[in-house]
């Protein structure tokens, strides 16, 4: 009997996952008509919309795009706020598991909401670098003095 064959793996000893913990935009886009939105995450927002997701679910509206330091954890949020409107659309389709079901207004809610969120995340990680830049130079301040 033959030992079997291992298998090659595509990663590389040092592989960093694509989206965790860096920046990037949080989006949602509106399909008219159809009464849902797509929450998702793109360095590339617009380019993502126009080349792979409207060639499989047709145009979509921008409801609302935000840059945030960490587009992963924000994204996770809004999909927590908004659980319970999740749909499953067809697996074989672009970002098939990131559409909710909606009216306008909770569209607008929605874009409400990530506004909030990611100023307040964008606005903890800015104090967060001021406090660590201030201390360090606070620091230095008394090794040279």
């Amino acid at each position: 009997m033959l030992p079997k064959p291992k298998l090659k793996s595509t990663r590389s000893k040092h592989y960093i996952p694509v989206n965790h913990a860096v920046p990037g935009y949080v989006y949602i886009f509106r399909q008219p008509g159809v009464s849902l939105v797509k929450i998702g995450l793109s360095r590339n927002p617009l380019i993502r919309k126009e080349r792979y997701l409207e060639k499989d679910y047709g145009y979509l509206q921008t409801v609302a795009i935000v840059w945030v330091f960490n587009m992963k954890f924000i994204e996770d949020k809004m999909h927590e706020f908004y659980a319970d409107r999740r749909i499953s659309r067809e697996p074989w389709k672009t970002g098939f598991t990131e559409w909710f079901t909606t009216d306008l207004t909770t569209a607008l809610e929605m874009r409400i909401c990530l506004y909030l969120l990611s100023s307040l995340f964008n606005s903890v990680v800015v104090l967060l670098l001021v406090f660590v830049i201030a201390f360090i130079l606070f620091l230095l301040f008394l090794i040279l003095r």
